[in-house]
């Protein structure tokens, strides 16, 4: 292997394992299925997202941008590119999300758009986001730059690296909904598959099944001639018969 293979090689393994630990790393309490409760846009009538473990999610919705109030439906899908998570005195959940999507209906292919997100959890279910969104879609290729730590300081100071619209949404989990805390997603283990029914043949009556079941301290089993025992005895026959036969000298 050359040096530019070997290079080529190391660069895909960095970059496999750094995708394999934001997936691991992303917190349980935004995973599941959301939807929409309230929104500081009063044209915003419907949105429902599903957010998966690795980071990426899907979603769809609807509100009454046209011109003559008509609904207009939309679907979305994107990924998260920097988040933190961090717990309040009061048990509250505070994430701020750097993320992009594109929309389907609304973006040219190959565009998106990046939101500087800040989601506060409360103990009743309910996520409170300040939301910083590129006004405009952009080129996929466009670099999504670091969010501000809060929201305090993405409003007093802005986003440097893009302009921004700001609103605010209110959104519940409805499903797949996890504990309220920093925690990392875990998968759950599978449930076993459940036993086979029993067939014709194993519900008649048996000998066997008739037995009763050997007691605790197994003492059945001593009633039982141990194999290793037959063949001692089989062997200790043997070496006496042949001693008997054997001429002394």
């Amino acid at each position: 292997m050359n040096r530019r293979s070997f290079t080529y090689t190391v660069s895909c393994i960095v970059a496999v394992t750094s995708l394999f630990q934001a997936a691991a790393a992303y917190p349980a309490v935004e995973t599941g299925t959301h939807e929409l409760v309230s929104s500081s846009d009063p044209n915003w009538t419907y949105d429902r997202y599903t957010q998966y473990p690795n980071g990426t999610f899907t979603g769809y919705g609807n509100g009454t941008w046209g011109e003559l109030g008509e609904v207009n439906k939309y679907t979305y899908w994107g990924d998260v590119d920097q988040y933190s998570c961090t717990t309040h005195s009061n048990g509250d959940v505070v994430l701020m999300i750097n993320y992009w999507y594109h929309d389907d209906e609304n973006h040219e292919e190959g565009q998106k758009q990046i939101t500087c997100s800040y989601k506060s959890f409360s103990q009743d279910g309910i996520g409170n986001s300040v939301v910083f969104r590129q006004p405009t879609a952009v080129d996929m290729s466009f670099p999504s730059g670091e969010c501000p730590a809060t929201a305090e300081a993405a409003e007093r100071d802005g986003i440097d690296w893009m302009e921004t619209d700001r609103s605010e949404s209110t959104f519940r989990c409805v499903k797949d909904c996890q504990p309220l805390n920093c925690a990392e997603f875990k998968e759950s283990p599978p449930a076993p598959p459940p036993a086979p029914p029993p067939t014709a043949e194993s519900s008649k009556s048996s000998p066997d099944s008739q037995r009763a079941a050997p007691p605790p301290d197994g003492s059945a089993a001593q009633k039982l001639v141990p194999g290793n025992m037959i063949i001692t005895t089989l062997l200790v026959t043997a070496l006496t018969v042949l001693s008997a036969s054997t001429p002394a000298n």
